[in-house]
């Protein structure tokens, strides 16, 4: 994790002093590489009655589901063999332990019109949903896809996004990236 910098300023209990150290905070304070969040604060070490700096981690949203599956290929692996990474897998509400998930989204044509349709984490913002389109996977040129959707709320943890998918071309191609940044 990176050193913070910034001020931090405070007075020692007890003490007749006032304490002021610099830390580098950065523009992303807290944010590890993993998604992991730090809360800074300092208080009065023993051994020298100065401050020093404690950190603590909230793990990333994802790290708690992957303990609770017992996640252990982490989240680009397939832990059952079933084709969706574990990211996917927590993305769309599957199970990393079961090779039978119904997690994948849906298309279908409704008056001529292609509707897609995928489930949506809401608890967790480290998330980026992207539906994108190509017509020519020789070129590989997926393009993404920025429309109005309709939001359904399924329950706590999830939402149903779906949409149309505007194609005049004979072949179109539909993948959904997720990133978890």
């Amino acid at each position: 994790m990176q050193r913070p910098t910034g001020e931090v300023e405070g007075a020692h209990l007890g003490r007749a002093h006032a304490v002021k150290e610099k830390l580098e905070i950065p523009d992303d304070a807290g944010r590890g590489a993993q998604g992991e969040y730090a809360t800074y604060h300092s208080r009065e070490s023993d051994a020298d009655s100065r401050p020093e700096l404690v950190i603590q981690t909230r793990p990333h949203a994802y790290d708690n589901w992957a303990v609770q599956y017992q996640v252990v290929n982490g989240p680009l692996g397939d832990d059952d063999g079933d084709g969706w990474n574990n990211l996917m897998e927590y993305a769309l509400g599957g199970n990393p332990k079961a090779n039978v998930d119904l997690i994948a989204p849906t298309l279908s044509r409704e008056d001529g019109r292609l509707k897609y349709s995928h489930l949506k984490r809401k608890n967790d913002s480290n998330l980026t949903y992207t539906v994108q389109v190509c017509t020519d996977l020789m070129d590989e040129d997926w393009e993404s896809i920025n429309v109005n959707f309709d939001k359904n709320v399924i329950d706590a943890t999830f939402d149903e996004i779906s949409f149309e998918i505007p194609s005049q071309d004979a072949q179109t191609w539909i993948r959904l990236q997720v990133i978890r940044q």
